[in-house]
C-alpha cells in the first residue's frame, strides 16, 4: 500500500511538470503581446512525444490502473513533424511553415508566389507569338485585376476567345 502511495506521488510530480511545460507552450504563442498560433503549431509535434511520455509514466509507476484508451497518437507526431520547416518564421502571415517537398500544391502556390512576374512575362511574349500582336500588353488596375491590352491598329488580329473587358480611346483591355 505505502508502495502505491509512494509511486502515485512520483508520477504525480512528473505529470504535473509536464503539464507544467505544456502550459508554458501555451504561453509561448504570445510574441509581443499579440497571439501567434504559429508557435503551439510548431510545438505540436513536441506535445505529441509528451503523450509517450505520460504513458512510460503510467507504465513504470502505476501499472495497476487501467488507461487503455490513451493514445500516443505517433502517426499525428510524425505527420506534423515531417509537415512544419525546421526552422519556420515567427508569424503566419510570412508563411514557410510548410516544408518544402511536404505538398505539391503548396509548392506550386509557393513558386508562383516567388516567380509570378517572371510567369507574366511568359505568358506575354506567348500570347505575342501566338496572336501575332506586337503591340499586346498584360497589365494590372485594381478596377480589373489582370488584363491584355491590345492598341486599336491590332484590333483586327484579336482571338475569339479573348473576352473584350473595357474600350479605351486608342485600345481594348481584354
Amino acid at each position: 500500500m505505502i508502495r502505491r502511495i509512494i509511486s502515485a506521488a512520483v508520477c504525480l510530480l512528473a505529470v504535473s511538470g509536464l503539464l507544467f511545460s505544456a502550459c508554458s507552450l501555451k504561453k509561448s504563442g504570445k510574441k509581443g503581446g499579440e497571439y501567434d498560433p504559429t508557435v503551439p503549431v510548431m510545438t505540436l509535434g513536441e506535445e505529441t512525444v509528451s503523450l509517450a511520455v505520460f504513458r512510460s509514466l503510467f507504465d513504470n509507476y502505476l501499472p495497476y490502473m487501467q488507461y487503455s484508451g490513451l493514445d500516443p497518437l505517433e502517426d499525428i507526431c510524425a505527420l506534423v513533424s515531417g509537415a512544419i520547416d525546421d526552422d519556420p518564421p515567427l508569424s503566419l502571415h510570412d508563411g514557410g511553415i510548410i516544408k518544402a517537398g511536404f505538398n505539391e500544391q503548396v509548392d506550386h502556390y509557393r513558386s508562383a508566389k516567388s516567380q509570378g512576374k517572371q510567369w507574366l512575362l511568359e505568358l506575354e511574349q506567348n500570347e505575342k507569338e501566338r496572336t501575332q500582336i506586337p503591340k499586346l500588353r498584360i497589365k494590372y488596375n485594381r478596377v480589373f485585376g489582370y488584363y491584355i491590352e491590345v492598341t486599336n491598329s491590332f484590333k483586327d488580329k484579336v482571338p475569339e476567345d479573348y473576352i473584350r473587358r473595357q474600350t479605351l480611346a486608342n485600345a481594348e483591355r481584354y
